[in-house]
């Protein structure tokens, strides 16, 4: 029985370690972060410098991200900077 509640405890242990540990990273400066939900799961979308211009010009436009998401990732991109469309 100790030895079951001293592996519970070892469990929450390492949970609040890594929750602690881990950073969220924010849109600035010229990095885009946004996570997008999906019914079949979701997205964290991280990009910066070229790779972040190329997400914000492709919202809205066919072949980029359109709908619901794409007021998302719009808000991400002027929060960091980088031009929408």
């Amino acid at each position: 029985m100790i030895g079951g509640v001293l592996g519970v405890l070892a469990v929450f242990a390492a949970v609040a370690v890594v929750s602690l540990g881990s950073t969220t990273k924010q849109s600035g400066h010229g990095c885009v972060s946004v996570s997008l939900a999906y019914s079949t799961g979701g997205a964290t979308i991280y990009r910066c410098g070229a790779g972040a211009r190329a997400l914000c010009a492709g919202v809205g436009r066919a072949g980029g991200i359109t709908g619901s998401p794409a007021q998302t990732v719009a808000a991400a991109c002027r929060k960091a900077g980088v031009a929408v469309g």
